[in-house]
Parts: C-alpha cells; sequence; structure tokens
C-alpha cells in the first residue's frame, strides 16, 4: 500500500546547406556544362544504395545534468548545490514523505527554469519535473529540439509528447514542463497500483453479497 500511495502522490505533483561553384566553359561547350551538371545530379541523388545518410538518434538521457535517475537522496543534494541552474537551500527544501525513505525536494530554478522537484523512492531519485519559465522558453522550441535530438515521440497529443525505452520516460507537458520518470519504478508502481484496486474490488463485491 505504501508503493500506492507514492504513486497517488507522483500523479498529483506533477522543458545543409550544399554551395556549390558555378560551372564554367567556353560557348558551344554544352556538352561538357551538361556532363558536369549530370555528375553533380548523380552526387547529390540519394537514391542510390549507401547514399543516404540517416541521423541515428541519441539515447534518452537518464537525467538532467548531473541528476541522474537513481541517485541518492545526499548525493542529489550535492548536484544541486553545485547546478547552477537551481535555487537549492539546503535542507529546507527537502520534504519528507510517507516513510523515511521518500522524500521531495522543491526549489526554485533560475532564469530558463522556473521551479523544480525531485521524487525519491525507497532512497532513489524517481522523478525530475523541471517546470520553465514560458517568458524566455516556449514549447515548440522544447518539442524540436527533442525531437531533432531523440527522433519522433513514442506517445503524441496536444497536451504531451513522450519519448521512452526501458530505463527512463520523458515528456514534455503544456504548458510548459519536463519529467523524467525511472521506467522500472514506474511500471511497479502501476503494477502495486493495480493490485490495490482489485483488492478494493474484491472487497466491495463480498460487502455486496451480504444483502
Amino acid at each position: 500500500m505504501r508503493l500506492l500511495h507514492v504513486f497517488i502522490l507522483f500523479l498529483f505533483l506533477t522543458p545543409a546547406v550544399f554551395s556549390q561553384d558555378e560551372a564554367g566553359g567556353e560557348p558551344g561547350n554544352a556538352g561538357e556544362i551538361a556532363g558536369q551538371d549530370s555528375a553533380q545530379e548523380s552526387a547529390l541523388d540519394p537514391a542510390e544504395p549507401g547514399q543516404e545518410t540517416v541521423r541515428q538518434a541519441a539515447p534518452l538521457p537518464r537525467g538532467f545534468n548531473r541528476l541522474q535517475l537513481g541517485i541518492g537522496l545526499e548525493e542529489a543534494k550535492e548536484e544541486l548545490k553545485a547546478d547552477g541552474n537551481f535555487l537549492y537551500r539546503g535542507d529546507p527544501d527537502v520534504s519528507m514523505l510517507r516513510t523515511p525513505n521518500d522524500s521531495l525536494i522543491e526549489c526554485d530554478g533560475l532564469y530558463y527554469i522556473e521551479r523544480a522537484s525531485f521524487q525519491f523512492v525507497d532512497g532513489e531519485l524517481f522523478t525530475i519535473t523541471l517546470i520553465f519559465n514560458r517568458s524566455v522558453l516556449g514549447y515548440f522550441t522544447l518539442y524540436t529540439t527533442l525531437q531533432e535530438k531523440y527522433g519522433e515521440p513514442a506517445d503524441l497529443s496536444p497536451e504531451k509528447a513522450v519519448w521512452e525505452d526501458e530505463a527512463v520516460r520523458l515528456s514534455l507537458e503544456r504548458p510548459l514542463r519536463i519529467k523524467y520518470i525511472a521506467k522500472p519504478v514506474l511500471d511497479e508502481l502501476k503494477r502495486e497500483s493495480q493490485k490495490g484496486i482489485s483488492l478494493e474490488r474484491l472487497s466491495r463485491e463480498r460487502f455486496l453479497e451480504q444483502f
């Protein structure tokens, strides 16, 4: 049930131009010029096998800068102190959740980042949420940056774009925030949540059988 409480809290908590030299020639040298044009077209033609250059998408990041999913609370504190994107004040920004191993860091950001939160489950960083300053950044700018680097999103809707692999779920959400989530922990929380719902439904059915 502890994991169910954490999952509920998690839901509510919630960033080539080609240049060519002009071909020259003497008047009447049309055959040579045509040959040069044909060679240029052939060189630029991507249709031939092996000629296309496909840009390989980068692997998804495991966090923001040195704040990586899975690190411990004390390590995260040190990284926040050293990261110029955040106005971290130390322990006043740390909140303990339902158990000693579950905690939350919330702090202000600087310029591009308006606010940030870092949730820990079983002592390890589970989610990173960055809320951006919309006066200096826009959704399209962030979406284009992520798309060019990591490829097309796995899920796209008017509300958010999601990239994910076996280790991390990265989502860009409107109005303007980015969330990094440890995928294995998220999957486990979902399973625990479903167990809780099933037990609640079973209990209700047994209650109704009394009538």
